[in-house]
């Protein structure tokens, strides 16, 4: 169909019917530089399980009361660490659908509907609205978040 000649990378790719061959100076180039990607996932992604284990094993060494929500603060003549908790609100969908939902038919089986509401419009409601909504509310600490410096 058409031919393709890179002659700045070795790469030649030919395209006759949706079939492409490259040669094989490419097609190395291309399996050298897919491991190295390949390497570096596989390397990122154990930095990443190294990292939630080490923040999990910090975080259990915390007193418990700097597990709670709010931001706590640690230092000495070597290190200093800021810790953040921040608080999670889940919202129990039953309880919502059973407060709103006024026409059970009104939404067909296949279809997911789910009732949101933000920490802001949450806060800003009226104090009977709030008291309403309290029973679909559940107010948990998030994970920890830290800031570590080195002095």
């Amino acid at each position: 169909m058409f031919d393709l000649q890179e002659s700045s990378d070795d790469l030649s790719i030919v395209n006759t019917t949706c079939k492409e061959e490259i040669n094989t100076e490419a097609t190395e180039r291309i399996q050298d530089l897919a491991l190295d990607v390949f390497v570096l996932q596989r390397r990122l992604t154990d930095a990443k399980t190294a990292l939630d284990d080490a923040s999990d094993e910090l975080t259990m060494a915390l007193p418990p009361h700097m597990r709670e929500v709010g931001e706590w603060n640690i230092s000495s003549d070597k290190i200093s660490i800021t810790t953040t908790v921040l608080e999670r609100m889940t919202w129990d969908q039953k309880v919502m659908k059973t407060m709103f939902d006024t026409s059970p038919t009104s939404v067909p089986d296949c279809v997911n509907l789910k009732f949101a509401v933000t920490k802001t419009r949450y806060e800003s409601a009226t104090k009977e609205e709030r008291e309403a909504l309290s029973d679909a509310l559940t107010r948990t600490p998030a994970k920890p978040k830290f800031k570590i410096e080195a002095i």
